[in-house]
């Protein structure tokens, strides 16, 4: 894939701009890359096997085409995922009803959707499927039945997520720091 030279509104965009098109230009590569493990997925670390198999119980593997919504700003965080394959695009939807902004790519090893499932709220973004994405994911009644049947699997699940949500605050204070 050729990159055409553009000139962009501003950094944001630019840098936009410039995923967009390291997408494209590595997307044969990462089309190859196998399917993670359960047991290859970072969130899921500390688990031990028998552990994993019960978590496997009540998760969904799914798929998504490139440039399919997983799912949207406003809808109800019923689920989660785990990406087990491919990247997404984490998006805001803009005044006039247009994905606008994206906020952050991510791959496979992390989760999306986490924040609205656990909260129990509302989607603050759309997430967008990059290219073909596999994933496994954990409806709200698995996540309340781990939370009441298994509940050391559900804490280790908790304290990851804590973890990776850390994990994210910290790098969008450095993103912001960088650019004051």
């Amino acid at each position: 894939v050729a990159a055409d030279v553009s000139i962009q509104r501003d950094l944001d965009a630019a840098l936009e701009w410039m995923e967009e098109m390291s997408l494209q230009l590595h997307a044969e590569r990462r089309d190859r890359a196998d399917v993670l493990d359960l047991r290859e997925i970072d969130f899921l670390s500390g688990l031990a096997d028998g552990e994993l198999e019960r978590l496997a119980e009540v998760l969904t593997r799914r798929e998504f085409a490139a440039g399919e919504t997983i799912c949207r700003e406003g809808e109800e965080g019923d689920r989660m995922w785990l990406l087990a394959k491919g990247s997404v695009s984490v998006r805001l939807i803009s005044a006039d009803g247009h994905l606008n902004l994206r906020l952050a790519s991510l791959s496979r090893g992390t989760t999306i959707g986490e924040m609205a499932l656990v909260e129990q709220a509302r989607r603050s973004a759309t997430i967008v499927a990059d290219e073909h994405v596999v994933c496994y994911e954990l409806l709200r009644d698995g996540y309340t039945r781990l939370l009441s049947e298994q509940p050391v699997i559900a804490t280790k699940l908790l304290t990851n997520l804590s973890r990776e949500l850390a994990r994210r605050l910290r790098r969008t204070s450095e993103d912001l720091r960088s650019r004051t």
